[in-house]
């Protein structure tokens, strides 16, 4: 039948106008892409020539200008498979804004973006396990990881056909995915592992390096009769009237059922329809627009082969237009005519129509298989209107050739209504490397002068693990229902995000409930007026905005706290020495520590650090239970994020790690879920506690 291939035409048309494509690089080599496909759930995959060691960043544009194009980070560190590479584009909900999926309608153009080089001899080693190498799937399956590596793992990674299904910490090698998720046919399921060596600190010469080990594929047939389920929001906000939106697609004409529940297993809504597809939009609400409180809910999905469905599928295969055509006796059909490219005329583009005119509707013969498939129709509606009705014969569970299947939405839960918590990240990794700033770019002391430093004001060194701390750090905390609320790295971090509003800042940290800062970090040893008449010593983060010096945020300038539900309850700095003693004993007396009222603690650390990429991870596995770590309170999940990183140091472990908590002594013991409210008000109850996280 010729409306197949015209079918096909279309759909890459249609594609076409959706997206466009770039792709530069910095090695000499000239890098294409080589092919461009959709799949059935509506994802872009992207196929392109590489480098056979490089490691690649994948943007996006919503549009292009001839200058000053906007180009946004959608994936990054991903590793070259050797002189072809692929990458799926699938949306990313672990972002402040989300990235919506391209079959929402996002408009896209990409470009990939080389970024490093892989040394493949010290890559990890990555195969899979489970499932074997053909391997018909159906449902939830589990996906099981060998991982051997002489260096600290960073992280793991899942991906079929390059999206990626499963980010976890180095002990979690076994991945859970819901095979409906994705569509019917074959499929390659690969993992991407990350190690490092090496790490970086401030004042000492960085040697991190990054190294992604990858698994040989394992290629297997997914077979469902529920395929391409999907979501469109993790998090969902009543607070600011966000709607969601579930579909999926059946293997044949289906009656369904969507079922709503809540963290109890009990249903609050429920729908239900009979189509080829599922495609359902939730406000929020229960059954009869009842209100429902915040929290985790499941999406589960029911769909059984409707008794109409021979019915169906010869209706699925006439066009409703020529359908109408013939039952009007015609012989034809008229359609639009395809767009016509603007015209250059008196030096601007205008409009064909505005030029020559309208176009004619274009007259379309009907081709004699529609008439066979009408007759086909009209018997087969007769048949389906004298039958007595009767069920389906089930084959089994799940597959497509069964005509029957549940399934549940995953990340389990499938979506947040509300959410448990809020988190604010904030980095600066793109330090200059080898420049020297000079001693007239120190601080101001706030008396015409300039503080003593404990090593030079600079620059302190790129800090190549400071955005994988960040994005890792989201991972476990927006599972466990915190949504990702500010994320600024790099040149989008300002010193005025930091400071508190006295001090010409906007405290942005005071937004959220949970914050994470990363980046370098130095102390004075001279007294500092900026901030008060009695001169205490401070602790800097250099912030970098280009050119020759930092803006330096003083220890002082934070004004860490905030009340109500998005209240900051808890602040983490992974800067050097922000609380050494001598700084944090001098503000402490002169009672001028960034811990206010609602502020519950403060961690950070008395010593130097080391930025690991693995920190993030670690620290909010240990705070949320995610990765199978048992779940900590907020202090001691701190130190064991120190435990598990502190030892991989430059040059080889030779400094000795301490971390510091500091805060109101009532919220020594808060955990994520039970934490109690800061007891006193008086600067003089702050307290610490100290942990000595790695000893060489």
């Amino acid at each position: 039948m010729k409306m197949k291939s015209l079918k096909s035409t279309i759909g890459k048309l249609a594609v076409g106008c959706v997206f466009g494509l770039s792709l530069i690089s910095s090695a000499p080599a000239q890098l294409q892409f080589t092919d461009v496909r959709v799949n059935s759930g509506g994802a872009i995959q992207l196929y392109w020539a590489s480098e056979s060691n490089a490691v690649y960043r994948i943007e996006y544009a919503s549009e292009l200008i001839d200058s000053g194009t906007i180009w946004n980070m959608l994936y990054e560190d991903y590793p070259s498979f050797g002189t072809n590479t692929y990458w799926t584009d699938a949306g990313d909900q672990n972002t402040a804004d989300v990235v919506g999926h391209p079959r929402d309608g996002a408009m896209r153009f990409y470009r990939v973006v080389q970024t490093d080089t892989n040394d493949l001899a010290n890559a990890p080693q990555v195969s899979i396990l489970t499932p074997t190498n053909n391997s018909v799937l159906t449902g939830d399956i589990t996906v099981s990881l060998s991982v051997t590596s002489s260096l600290p793992v960073n992280s793991i990674r899942l991906y079929v056909d390059g999206q990626e299904v499963g980010y976890q910490v180095d002990e979690a090698t076994n991945f859970v995915i819901n095979t409906c998720q994705l569509g019917n046919g074959s499929h390659k399921i690969f993992a991407i592992v990350e190690n490092s060596s090496g790490s970086e600190t401030t004042g000492e010469t960085a040697d991190m390096v990054a190294n992604y080990g990858i698994s040989p594929a394992r290629s297997v047939i997914f077979d469902n009769f529920i395929t391409d389920y999907r979501g469109k929001l993790r998090f969902q906000d009543p607070d600011e009237s966000e709607t969601n939106r579930f579909s999926a697609n059946f293997a044949a004409y289906a009656d369904w059922t969507l079922t709503i529940t809540n963290q109890n297993g009990v249903a609050v809504r429920t729908v239900t329809g009979t189509d080829f597809s599922m495609e359902f939009v939730w406000d929020g609400t229960g059954d009869g627009g009842t209100n429902l409180p915040n929290g985790p809910y499941w999406a589960v999905l029911s769909a059984t082969q409707s008794s109409s469905s021979s019915m169906a599928e010869l209706l699925r295969m006439m066009p409703s237009y020529i359908e109408d055509a013939i039952a009007k006796g015609e012989k034809s059909y008229f359609i639009e005519p395809p767009p016509m490219p603007p015209v250059y005329t008196n030096g601007e583009w205008v409009s064909w129509e505005k030029v020559y005119g309208p176009q004619p509707l274009t007259e379309v013969p009907i081709q004699d298989e529609y008439f066979t498939l009408a007759a086909a129709i009209d018997q087969q509606a007769k048949e389906y209107s004298g039958s007595s009705g009767g069920g389906v014969t089930l084959d089994g569970p799940g597959d497509s050739g069964s005509g029957s299947q549940t399934t549940v939405l995953r990340p389990i839960p499938s979506v947040w209504f509300g959410k448990n918590g809020t988190v604010g990240i904030a980095y600066q990794g793109n330090h200059p490397d080898g420049v020297s700033f000079g001693l007239n770019t120190r601080p101001s002391n706030g008396l015409l002068g300039r503080v003593s430093l404990n090593v030079t004001p600079g620059s302190y060194g790129h800090l190549n693990a400071a955005h994988r701390i960040a994005l890792g750090f989201n991972r476990y905390m927006g599972g466990a229902g915190y949504r990702l609320k500010f994320y600024k790295g790099n040149f989008d971090l300002q010193a005025s995000d930091l400071r508190k509003p006295s001090k010409g800042g906007s405290s942005r940290f005071n937004d959220v409930n949970v914050g994470l800062l990363v980046g370098h970090g130095v102390y004075g040893t001279t007294a500092d007026y900026t901030i008060a008449g009695s001169g205490p010593l401070q602790t800097y983060y250099p912030v970098y905005a280009g050119g020759n010096g930092y803006d330096w945020v003083r220890l002082s300038e934070f004004d860490f706290g905030s009340s109500g539900a998005n209240g900051l309850r808890w602040m983490s700095i992974l800067t050097c020495n922000n609380l050494v003693n001598s700084v944090y004993q001098d503000c402490y007396d002169k009672e001028v520590l960034p811990v206010n009222d609602y502020l519950h603690l403060l961690c950070g650390a008395k010593t130097s650090v080391f930025i690991v990429s693995a920190f993030g991870l670690h620290y909010s596995a240990a705070l949320t239970g995610g990765g199978g770590v048992q779940r900590r309170t907020v202090k001691e999940s701190w130190f064991y994020a120190g435990t598990k990183t502190q030892g991989f140091q430059p040059g080889g472990p030779h400094v000795t790690v301490q971390f510091r908590v500091i805060g109101w002594p009532a919220c020594f013991t808060d955990d994520l879920v039970t934490y109690s409210d800061p007891d006193s008000g008086n600067p003089a109850d702050i307290t610490f506690e100290d942990s000595t996280v790695f000893t060489p």
